[in-house]
């Protein structure tokens, strides 16, 4: 009998979950269809002008298309004869198009002529006023075996993102839950997914699985690039830092890893960050010392306000040396460290191979 009630229970959450995929796919359907039915009129002139200059200084353009998703965000798609690789996407439109729009832009993506083919495309987007300078420092209990998993991203919207997760223990079976939780969230963040509906989507998946491979925190960092806005989603998380010369604001948040609770509380905390702050990412392997969590809390916000370096990775290297000073000879649990600073736009342009 109970292990018929296990099974109803699991059928009913599996239903959950896949009814959870479909109204996020419907959420994203709906946000394209009002996308292409607004400032229809606005994007018609940007287009004829854009082709009609493009064509003026002799550059074969067969069509130009411009998405307007509000805010600063312009996203322009550009059909032409392939240049044969003379980059004529990052070096002559790129440029033309930040002067006659007014923003500087940058390549997102493009596809180059393929064997038979004639024509190229690609797709610039606003380039930001910000950029993100980042560097990991890590120590593994299991070598070759962090139970961390960590990537950083930048979306189409202009947002970093940096996403850090801590399976539960160490070793192949926590890496492997870190791994994945981090691969999903940055694949659904990228495809335009909203982040409650991802990390709930992540929760389902977790609550799915057996109770000894189902848990691990999130730590989500949202930077706005144009604003310098950062929103901060901590699921299960240790304390996070942003170090602003000798100031030091440590970021917390009293909720469980994901995979506990059917219910995942989504709590957002918003900052706004100035050139030259640092954001510190930790996982909790850091407060695994002799001194223990709450000394070791007070004692990193410390160092954090006494040390001057320049650069994310001699931050993250310091702090590594500091963690392994506390816990002496032997690693107790497996340590991840990002430390990302808020910097100028580069003046350049590049573009992510598609």
């Amino acid at each position: 009998l109970r292990a018929e009630a296990e099974a109803r229970r699991r059928i009913i959450e599996g239903r959950g979950f896949v009814a959870d995929q479909l109204e996020g796919i419907a959420e994203i359907m709906t946000g394209l269809a009002k996308e292409m039915h607004r400032d229809v009129e606005f994007r018609l002139e940007v287009e004829e002008r854009l082709k009609s200059s493009f064509n003026r200084f002799g550059l074969a353009v067969e069509s130009v298309n411009v998405f307007d998703y509000g805010r600063h965000m312009l996203e322009v798609r550009v059909k032409k004869h392939g240049c044969l690789n003379y980059f004529e996407c990052q070096y002559l439109i790129t440029p033309m198009l930040s002067r006659l729009l007014g923003y500087t832009f940058t390549v997102w993506e493009k596809q180059c002529p393929r064997a038979g083919s004639h024509d190229c495309c690609f797709t610039l987007v606003p380039a930001g006023k910000y950029r993100v300078k980042h560097a990991v420092a890590t120590m593994a209990k299991d070598p070759g075996h962090s139970g961390d998993s960590y990537t950083m991203l930048k979306t189409k919207d202009g947002r970093f993102a940096i996403i850090l997760s801590d399976g539960m223990g160490t070793g192949p079976r926590a890496a492997r839950e870190s791994r994945a939780t981090v691969d999903l969230l940055a694949q659904l963040i990228s495809s335009g997914f909203k982040e409650e509906f991802t990390l709930n989507l992540i929760n389902s998946v977790l609550m799915l699985r057996t109770p000894e491979e189902r848990f691990a925190t999130v730590d989500l960092a949202l930077l706005d690039l144009f604003r310098g806005e950062l929103e901060m989603i901590k699921i299960g998380a240790a304390p996070s830092y942003i170090k602003r010369h000798r100031e030091v604001v440590s970021i917390k948040a009293a909720t469980p890893p994901a995979g506990i609770l059917q219910e995942l509380p989504i709590e957002r905390q918003r900052y706004t960050l100035s050139l030259g702050d640092y954001l510190i990412l930790t996982t909790d392997g850091v407060f695994a010392g002799e001194l223990g969590p709450a000394e070791t809390e007070d004692w990193v916000e410390r160092a954090l306000a006494r040390v001057e370096v320049s650069g994310p990775q001699p931050m993250a290297d310091f702090l590594l040396q500091l963690v392994q000073a506390n816990m002496g000879t032997e690693a107790r649990d497996d340590v991840t460290i990002i430390a990302a600073q808020i910097l100028p736009a580069d003046l350049c342009v590049s573009f992510r191979p598609r």
